[in-house]
């Protein structure tokens, strides 16, 4: 039974002896580490010493607020700075570095310094009491200096031009003595006038019979002058004059222009206003170059002052051709083709970049037996406005003029649908399409003297604060200038629009 049960122990799960040896194991005392212990002690003994010293020294210590000091002092920086600062070096690299090894050579841009040594003794010993090294004659060296004289010339022209103006101005506010009072007076039409000095001696007595603005110097005028009614000058009575005004400057004619016959009509350049074309009586067309010297024509003097009269540079008369004038000149026009000969009616000889300069162009000339093709003014008083595609009027007013014959007609240059009509009864009649396109919208007698010629000037390039003025030549040789009123010079925003639908009507 003893063995049984052994068997029965021996046959147990080896887990089960496990458990049971766990079970039976004894239960051990607990470890007491005495060293951390009196650490622990020792530090909190320590620290309770130094809070407790802490206690009492801060009963003691007080802080003083009084002392003051910066820990960093910037200085401000100025706009220029922070701007180099900041985009100083932007958009840059280093493209090449040069060393000195390289540098061997350094050019400078002074001149040579040119020195000499002199001495001198005083009290004198002997006859000689100064000297010096041997002297260099500084006038050996050829100085050639530097001056560009097309460029001087410019600028002296521009700048005579500007001091002229001004001494004019001066003048007109110190009242000027050929300026009658009768004629200060502004016409209706216009806002201020002012007079050209016709009182000259050698225009005096002389009749105005034809006026010209230039369309390219928009200031200058062409008068041309009949033959004096009394004996002045003999080089001067047999001859016609032209004179060629600025009205900034009325003082005196910029150029003074002789003619031996009589000129109908007058004409410039077309691009640029150097050339002078005049057609006379005789059928001659006669030009004057503007650029000329004044010291190869003739001077005369009058009234202790000396004026040049420019004798013609170039004349067709004894040039007998088929093609040639035989009776006088009723106009005379430039033709400048245009740029694209596609678009140019004018068979040009010349070169595209000769007529783009002005140095080369045409000139046509009309005399009285010649064919006009459109007509702008008649004879009844009636006005046609053509267009070239159509040989009909576009538009005609009858018995505008009351009848009379008209004379001239000038198209305002800032305006395309305001123009001005002359009759024979020295009348101007002024018309605004968009205003009124039926008639005149005013009308202004000129009396008692006559009006013989009138031309229009104005500055179309300006479309704020441009001026058109009014030039009348009178039958006592006086010429006015007239600034028309602004309703009639500043042109509408869409006045090419509204005169183009008008004449689609």
């Amino acid at each position: 039974m003893f063995q049984k049960q052994g068997r029965a122990e021996n046959t147990k799960e080896p887990w089960a002896d496990a458990n049971d040896s766990t079970s039976r194991t004894p239960v051990c005392g607990i470890f007491v580490d005495f060293a951390t212990a009196s650490h622990r002690q020792k530090s909190r003994s320590q620290a309770l010493k130094q809070k407790t010293r802490s206690t009492k020294l801060l009963r003691l210590i007080d802080l003083d607020f009084s002392f003051t000091f910066s820990l960093l002092d910037l200085p401000p920086v100025n706009e220029y700075d922070m701007y180099i600062r900041n985009f100083g070096k932007k958009n840059t690299k280093q493209a090449y570095v040069q060393y000195n090894e390289d540098n061997v050579e350094r050019d400078i841009q002074t001149e040579d310094i040119e020195t000499r040594e002199v001495w001198t003794q005083h009290p004198g010993e002997g006859t000689v009491v100064s000297g010096g090294s041997e002297e260099k004659d500084f006038s050996d060296v050829t100085v050639v200096p530097k001056i560009d004289t097309p460029r001087l010339s410019n600028f002296l022209r521009a700048a005579c031009q500007v001091v002229a103006v001004l001494l004019e101005e001066d003048r007109l506010a110190a009242g000027p003595s050929w300026i009658p009072r009768a004629q200060d007076k502004a016409l209706n039409i216009s806002d201020s006038s002012s007079q050209l000095n016709t009182s000259l001696p050698f225009l005096q007595s002389r009749k105005v019979s034809c006026l010209h603005a230039s369309r390219v110097q928009r200031q200058t005028v062409v008068s041309v002058h009949d033959l004096p009614e009394k004996a002045f000058a003999p080089s001067l009575d047999s001859r016609h004059l032209l004179c060629v005004w600025d009205i900034w400057q009325p003082s005196g004619p910029q150029k003074v222009l002789i003619c031996e016959s009589k000129v109908t009509c007058c004409c410039f350049s077309p691009l640029k206003a150097f050339l002078l074309f005049a057609g006379t009586v005789h059928g001659s067309v006669v030009v004057w170059d503007l650029r000329e010297d004044s010291r190869i024509h003739h001077y005369v003097r009058l009234s202790s002052c000396f004026w040049a009269f420019r004798t013609p540079t170039f004349s067709t008369d004894g040039i007998l051709t088929s093609v040639n004038h035989r009776s006088p000149l009723q106009a005379i026009e430039p033709v400048a083709t245009s740029a694209y000969k596609k678009q140019s009616f004018v068979l040009s000889p010349f070169s595209t970049q000769e007529e783009m300069a002005g140095l080369s162009f045409h000139i046509a000339s009309l005399d009285e037996s010649g064919v006009l093709n459109v007509w702008a003014g008649c004879s009844d008083g009636s006005i046609r406005l053509h267009q070239l595609t159509s040989e009909r009027p576009i538009m005609q007013w009858d018995n505008s003029t009351s009848g009379r014959s008209v004379t001239s007609l000038q198209w305002s240059p800032t305006r395309p649908a305001v123009f001005l009509v002359q009759d024979d009864a020295s009348r101007i009649y002024v018309w605004d399409l968009l205003e009124n396109d039926l008639g005149p919208v005013a009308q202004q007698p000129i009396s008692p003297d006559k009006l013989v010629a009138m031309t229009i000037v104005g500055e179309p390039e300006k479309t704020s604060g441009s001026f058109v003025a009014l030039v009348l030549a009178r039958t006592s040789g006086t010429v006015d200038i007239q600034n028309l009123k602004r309703r009639w010079t500043t042109p509408a925003a869409d006045e090419h629009s509204q005169l183009h639908l008008l004449l689609q009507k």
